[in-house]
């Protein structure tokens, strides 16, 4: 099974990886910081890592894919912008995690 520590090779989207990196919380749920601090998100973590994991290393893995996370954010007719995201992430799905050694 491939290990992932930095930008992964698109030829892995679809495969299962187990990512290397610290535990991160960003808007859209918990992310893992590669050493090049790339960011990985961890499906299942919406509301982020629990606060044992946060800033710890760990290895997660499960099935590496780039999707769409949420929807484009939107105008309404008096310019208030809702939330959203434009683009797609890398996420890994179906995960399971433990501190890195």
């Amino acid at each position: 099974m491939p290990v992932v520590d930095s930008k992964p090779d698109k030829s892995l989207f679809g495969t299962v990886v187990t990512v290397v990196g610290t535990a991160r919380n960003a808007h859209s749920g918990g992310v893992v910081m590669l050493s090049d601090r790339r960011t990985i998100y961890v499906d299942g973590l919406e509301y982020g890592w629990d606060d044992p994991w946060n800033g710890k290393k760990v290895q997660v893995t499960g099935t590496l894919n780039h999707r769409k996370l949420a929807p484009d954010p939107e105008v309404d007719a008096d310019g208030a912008v809702s939330h959203g995201m434009y683009g797609s992430v890398l996420i890994i799905d179906g995960p399971s995690w433990e501190a890195a050694p």
